[in-house]
């Protein structure tokens, strides 16, 4: 599945120095769609909201693009632009704003050689192209994997052998109709542990009133929330306070002059 985010928003953004914010502003716009998509609920892991429809995340796009520019100027030697990428490298402080050391750290990042190597060494077109595809996919298996042994609610997806590319299971199967659809996002809300499950909903309310309903205005629909019973005394107290405030309220609205 190609980048959710739409290429104009993210056009040309490789040769400007963005903010950790800016950046997270962008892969919130883009889990947020994808969970949209999938029917998922917020608390999805970041992981499983990719994976299972083979996203790229924005991230990863804007660092290919990074990459690919660098090639095709150290491409094109003799230029002003190589010239000045070259500059760069002898007089530029690690710790500086240079497009030259965003290279680095991204060339870093995904286990490739220095910016150094490259200039006198530049690969084609289509050689770099499979270089930084395999580096990438590499790299983001590992991540994937990482979050899963690190989060128990991802136990239950199988990471697929190539997640940037490759839908899993779940969508894979789903034919186009509503009725596949929706069992589509109930599988793959079970599979993340989102989905309350009438036992375990049982098993928190003992037999009693389980959930809470509120509208959720940023996605417009219901989010349903366990009510623990140890809690009932402290919500009981709270509501008649409440009650006798609004009725009070009431009765000076209606009856005092």
């Amino acid at each position: 599945m190609e980048n959710i985010c739409s290429t104009k928003s993210i056009y040309r953004l490789e040769v400007m120095n963005l903010l950790a914010k800016e950046k997270d502003m962008l892969e919130l716009a883009e889990r947020k769609i994808l969970r949209q998509i999938q029917g998922l609920p917020n608390n999805t892991a970041n992981m499983a909201v990719y994976t299972l429809v083979g996203a790229e995340p924005t991230a990863i796009t804007l660092d290919k693009n990074v990459l690919t520019f660098f090639m095709n100027i150290v491409r094109n030697s003799g230029t002003i632009e190589c010239e000045i990428l070259r500059r760069q490298i002898v007089f530029s402080d690690q710790r500086g704003k240079d497009f030259i050391n965003r290279v680095e750290k991204t060339l870093s990042k995904y286990n490739l050689k220095s910016s150094s190597y490259y200039i006198e060494n530049p690969l084609n077109k289509i050689e770099w192209k499979r270089l930084v595809g395999i580096k990438i996919k590499e790299y983001w298996k590992n991540e994937c994997h990482n979050e899963q042994m690190e989060k128990t609610s991802l136990k239950y997806i199988e990471i697929q052998n190539n997640p940037l590319n490759e839908a899993h299971n779940i969508w894979k199967s789903v034919k186009k109709n509503i009725k596949d659809v929706k069992a589509g996002e109930i599988k793959a809300r079970i599979s993340t542990q989102t989905y309350i499950l009438q036992a375990k909903r049982a098993n928190i309310s003992r037999g009693g009133s389980s959930m809470v309903y509120h509208y959720n205005e940023t996605n417009r629909k219901l989010v349903y929330t366990p009510i623990l019973p140890t809690k009932n005394k402290i919500r009981s107290e709270n509501f008649l306070k409440i009650r006798e405030s609004f009725y009070r309220v009431y009765y000076v609205q209606q009856f005092v002059p």
